[in-house]
């Protein structure tokens, strides 16, 4: 009994194993998308945390950086000349800078929702608070909480030099902490939270579950809030 080879002659066997193989390194992506945006969050906007970060870039990007090398090594072993080989390599980096490009974009769209839209929800909490916070619909004839906005919208990042130095000299500690949660409407395909928090008279915010701390400059948020409790 004659055994039959399966080869890929035609377009069409190849384009449909281009995309088997596709899927199956998209799949085997997968199981990494963590390290993945945790790789991509070191280029993404200070005021965005795992809470929000939009996921699949990071996944699509080492698809196709992987597919370009596939598809290069495959016309290598068909003996193709260099000029159809280096093009399709290429493309495959191309698109995967493509995908960086866009998740950068997305993250910087989805932040830009504090600077032109109300908030949705405010919440305040800490351990130590002794009427236990604060948490309420927006409402832009409060004064206070229309403030509170204006000023989350408008926190700057410490220098990177500041920055080193606060994270030597500081132990966040959860119990002396006071939670600033504030809420926006969905928009760009991805709601936005931002979650602040305050301790020791110092704004930050924790990423990479905790590991990373980011302070920011005191624009008078930190009176705002107490305005609020």
């Amino acid at each position: 009994m004659s055994k039959k080879k399966w080869k890929t002659e035609s377009k069409k066997d190849w384009l449909i194993a281009f995309v088997f193989v596709a899927l199956i390194v998209y799949g085997i992506s997968m199981y990494f998308t963590g390290r993945l945006n945790a790789l991509l969050m070191g280029i993404t906007n200070p005021r965005l945390t795992e809470l929000n970060q939009p996921s699949g870039y990071g996944n699509a990007a080492v698809t196709f950086l992987i597919m370009g090398i596939i598809t290069g090594a495959a016309l290598a072993v068909k003996k193709q000349p260099c000029k159809k080989i280096l093009p399709v390599v290429i493309a495959g980096a191309a698109a995967c800078g493509v995908c960086i490009g866009a998740y950068f974009i997305h993250c910087e769209l989805i932040v830009s929702v504090s600077e032109s839209m109300n908030p949705g929800s405010v919440w305040i909490s800490g351990s130590n608070l002794k009427n236990n916070g604060f948490s309420g619909n927006f409402s832009e004839e409060d004064e206070n909480m229309a403030k509170l906005a204006e000023l989350c919208a408008s926190l700057k990042e410490l220098p990177k030099g500041e920055q080193k130095k606060l994270r030597e000299g500081f132990t966040y500690n959860y119990d002396d902490e006071i939670t600033v949660w504030i809420s926006y409407p969905e928009k760009y395909f991805h709601s936005y939270s931002l979650m602040l928090r305050i301790q020791d008279d110092k704004i930050f915010m924790l990423r990479d579950n905790g590991r990373e701390i980011i302070f920011f400059e005191d624009n008078g948020l930190i009176k705002a809030v107490m305005s609020f409790i």
